[in-house]
């Protein structure tokens, strides 16, 4: 019998609905900063994001959300929270207050 295998549900949408909803859930937002053409961002959605107790702790403890940096709202929020590498990873307050940052693959 073969488990299903999870993963981080990046929830879709705005920076401006993320923010609603974690006020709403009371929860913190992890953003996955990347870049399309990162090779550690690429292995860590490969290797790590879709890892069960991985997945499990970040999709019942946050707010999940995933942003290319070069495309849409990515370069304000770049400039914003001062994103020098990627990957880089932001827990954020529904206020829109930093809690902690990590950058690379782990």
């Amino acid at each position: 019998m073969n488990a299903q295998q999870d993963s981080i549900h990046f929830t879709k949408g705005s920076w401006n609905d993320m923010l609603a909803l974690a006020k709403d859930a009371n929860k913190p937002i992890f953003v996955d900063c990347y870049a399309s053409w990162c090779g550690p961002c690429k292995w860590m959605t490969a290797h790590v994001f879709n890892d069960d107790t991985v997945a499990n702790f970040y999709n019942n403890h946050f707010i999940c959300y995933a942003q290319d940096m070069e495309k849409g709202y990515g370069p304000t929020l770049k400039d914003h929270y001062n994103i020098l590498g990627y990957p880089t990873y932001l827990f954020i307050n529904a206020d829109e207050t930093p809690l902690h940052r990590s950058m690379g693959s782990m």
